[in-house]
């Protein structure tokens, strides 16, 4: 049962002026990380706690990551225990089922149903937790981020309540900032890295593989080696979703690098980790040329003219850009190809360059 639809309590004006000063203490943070070491300790001077608590849940792996102040609060807590009897949260479950308004624990139980839950006797109770009020934050990831005061001795009072409510619009407006500042200099970073490496492209991921936001020809390369279908998805193609997935369980090998190629090129993937909890990471995405023999065609059987529009395809010209190297005609042109695909056995030219100069297409792991 929720009790906790009480009546309005009209804020002093004290009370509004120091929720106003903690809103605009939000605009100095720097990173999501400053954001967790500074908040905690600002709210329960804003509204006085025995500790106060912020986690990180990620709903679709079930992880969850917390940070307390005091630190020594978070220590010695029996984290299985909260895990194992997470289910009886009555917070929690509102939360995940209703909204992220402030409730407490009051809300739904008395004292002695409280105490008779395993959570309590398992958790709460070595902490000397009786009185929880919390909210829970909507955050890009996806991510749900409760943040809750714990008292001992005294409920907390209903005013406590209407400044979390005030307090959760901006948390989240925060959050978002924050996670927004980090993808761009994610970017910048990609980027600049890139260039010192001599790579202009860069992708910054989201969750689950999705494109945030992407630099140079990257769009274009997913597209020339990985298929069609990549251009316009909004997220990794399968076998680069499977091989960062590989580097994110720490592959043991120790070049970090995907390496696809196609005639006569390659592309060469590089992943950049997030460097803090709550921050994007990145690829880099370079593109070489591979050395062809020209004297390997002509060992294929194909005429001197053959081999040079050939070595002209395998550079990725058009018929038209191919003709204007050679100075023929386009339809001369698209009549060697056809010679070219007829000697080698190959129905396109992509297999014909493959054919006529040696080379293996695929993923190099």
């Amino acid at each position: 049962m929720f009790r906790g639809e009480a009546h309005l309590t009209v804020l002093s004006r004290s009370d509004l002026e120091d929720v106003l000063a903690f809103v605009s203490s939000l605009g100095k943070f720097e990173s999501v990380a400053d954001m967790r070491e500074h908040l905690l300790p600002e709210l329960r001077r804003l509204i006085p706690a025995d500790s106060a608590t912020y986690t990180e849940i990620k709903p679709l792996s079930g992880e969850a990551t917390w940070w307390t102040d005091p630190r020594s609060v978070g220590e010695s807590a029996n984290e299985g225990a909260f895990v194992e009897f997470l289910d009886q949260h009555p917070v929690g479950n509102f939360h995940a089922r209703v909204d992220g308004r402030a409730v407490q624990l009051a809300d739904f139980l008395s004292r002695r149903e409280l105490h008779r839950l395993d959570l309590y006797n398992e958790f709460y109770r070595p902490l000397e937790v009786e009185h929880q009020i919390a909210i829970a934050v909507d955050a890009p990831g996806p991510l749900v981020i409760p943040i809750s005061l714990q008292r001992k001795d005294r409920p907390f009072p209903e005013r406590a309540r209407e400044m979390l409510d005030l307090l959760r619009p901006h948390l989240e407006h925060a959050y978002e900032t924050l996670h927004a500042r980090a993808r761009w200099r994610r970017a910048l970073e990609a980027m600049d890295e890139a260039t010192t490496k001599g790579g202009p492209a860069a992708l910054v991921l989201g969750a689950q593989g999705t494109i945030e936001l992407e630099t140079g020809p990257g769009r274009r390369w997913l597209e020339e080696y990985f298929g069609p279908a990549a251009r316009h998805a909004d997220r990794l193609p399968g076998d680069l979703w499977a091989w960062l997935g590989e580097r994110r369980a720490g592959s043991p090998k120790p070049d970090p690098r995907l390496v696809v190629r196609r005639p006569g090129r390659r592309l060469e993937v590089r992943h950049l980790p997030a460097q803090a909890a709550g921050e994007p990471e990145a690829l880099l995405l370079e593109e070489h040329q591979e050395r062809l023999d020209p004297d390997e065609p002509r060992r294929a059987g194909l005429t001197t003219r053959e081999s040079e529009v050939l070595a002209c395809a395998a550079t990725g010209r058009t018929n038209r850009e191919i003709a204007l190297e050679l100075c023929i005609s386009p339809r001369t042109v698209q009549k060697h190809l056809a010679n070219i695909c007829r000697k080698l056995g190959v129905t396109t030219r992509t297999a014909a360059v493959a054919e006529g100069f040696g080379l293996e297409q695929g993923l190099v792991r």
